[in-house]
């Protein structure tokens, strides 16, 4: 969807996921209440602590 709405910018767009080299969608709590939300939190977190260092960088790059 970002990389629809903003092409210029799609080579600096990333999937969360795919910074950990893993590609995968994070479940929306909302259309997927079957999963609980402290769930996908814990997964958000997990993600961002592992990928902090590849976030930064890419974020100066």
């Amino acid at each position: 969807a970002l990389g629809v709405e903003y092409p210029e910018l799609s080579e600096r767009i990333f999937l969360l996921s795919e910074v950990v080299g893993q590609v995968y969608d994070i479940p929306d709590p909302m259309s997927n209440p079957e999963i609980p939300i402290e769930e996908i939190a814990k997964d958000i977190r997990n993600l961002i602590h592992k990928g902090f260092a590849r976030i930064l960088w890419l974020a100066d790059a």
